[in-house]
């Protein structure tokens, strides 16, 4: 029999930070947000997203052992390859800061970072409203506008590996 494995996703927005614990048939088990604050800085956040994380992965009942990591998707740019949060408008005070290094840290399990269009996208690819597509394209609207592209199962990226913004704005300030 195979055992049941799980993962965190968190979202990290420029008004909150939205955190949960998914099964990997893309059941959300338990769900927590709270605000970003920003301006408290880079390592509160990280401080808040792994507390929130150790209640998450307890009020879900799964065994933490059976956590094989966390996805983060961040409001861009970002570097997936490195883990940084390259110069999020958003994020003042964030720039340069590896959440990955972080993270993995602070919840003691690998950690992966992408831009937060591009793992709205890939959710929707496998999970939501585009199962079973070839090609999806998808605008997402938060605190800013963005937008993402999977093709035959993987994120469209841009020139030298970069997210293709779509003409990210930000929406409020």
């Amino acid at each position: 029999m195979k055992k049941a494995r799980y993962a965190l996703g968190i979202d990290i927005g420029g008004t909150k930070i939205a955190l949960g614990v998914v099964a990997e048939d893309g059941r959300v088990l338990t769900r927590a947000s709270f605000p970003t604050d920003a301006r408290q800085g880079f390592d509160a956040a990280v401080r808040r997203m792994a507390t929130v994380a150790q209640q998450a992965i307890r009020e879900s009942r799964v065994n933490s052992a059976t956590i094989i990591g966390a996805g983060i998707g961040c409001a861009g740019p970002v570097n997936p390859r490195t883990g940084v949060i390259d110069n999020p408008h958003t994020l003042p005070g964030w720039e340069g800061r590896n959440v990955v290094a972080a993270l993995s840290t602070a919840i003691d399990a690998p950690v992966w970072l992408e831009n937060d269009a591009d793992t709205a996208a890939f959710g929707e690819y496998h999970h939501g409203a585009g199962q079973g597509a070839d090609r999806l394209a998808m605008l997402t609207f938060g605190t800013g506008v963005g937008g993402a592209v999977v093709l035959g199962g993987e994120i469209y990226r841009g020139a030298g590996g970069e997210h293709p913004e779509f003409g990210h704005m930000p929406a409020a300030s």
